[in-house]
């Protein structure tokens, strides 16, 4: 990480290993996607094979994305005001839900709700569905917005947004994660026949 990148032997001089161990070490993590390797010219003697972190081992450092969010929220919130930062979630909310009404077209109301589910596990929200009697309904464990929403609840009404849009349909939120529930809850009524 520090350097960038490296060959074998400089990295069994470092870690104190033979290099067949360090070569062994460095295929697994090539498999698993954490780094990538390629040839690097020298001016003199043959090229050699360097190792360096690929964009998913990269991601296994540290990240301050919720700090920038934030702070990046408070600044709008400051000086633009509550007003303007509600008009840029709703804003985001109907680019999204533009986005991704395709993927329901033609569908059943039910499918509709299972592949909204799949949207929101893409984004982290270890989400599911059950049918009840007058609604199909949508329980998210994870939020992957928490610390940010904290501190900005327009991000909860972001979230209930995105899905009324996407859906087309009038969608009710029961329990929440910011309000003490182990969940964020979803209503998503049947259509009256």
């Amino acid at each position: 990480k520090k350097q960038g990148k490296a060959c074998v032997e400089e990295l069994a001089g470092a870690l104190a290993l033979s290099s067949m161990t360090v070569r062994q070490h460095l295929g697994i993590l090539e498999r698993e996607g954490f780094i990538v390797s390629g040839e690097e010219r020298r001016p003199l003697g043959r090229p050699r094979y360097v190792f360096s972190l690929s964009a998913r081992g990269e991601d296994q450092f540290p990240k301050s994305y919720a700090l920038l969010s934030e702070r990046l929220l408070r600044e709008i919130k400051e000086q633009e005001g509550e007003a303007k930062l509600t008009q840029l979630f709703e804003g985001i909310a109907q680019r999204l839900a533009d986005g991704q009404r395709h993927r329901l077209t033609g569908r059943s109301l039910p499918e509709q709700v299972g592949l909204v589910t799949g949207l929101l596990n893409e984004e982290g929200n270890l989400a599911e569905w059950v049918e009840t009697e007058t609604d199909y309904t949508i329980l998210a464990y994870n939020c992957p917005y928490l610390r940010v929403a904290e501190t900005h609840a327009q991000l909860c009404a972001f979230h209930l947004r995105f899905l009324a849009l996407l859906l087309d349909k009038p969608v009710r939120r029961g329990h929440c994660l910011m309000e003490d529930s182990t969940f964020c809850c979803y209503h998503v009524d049947k259509p009256t026949e």
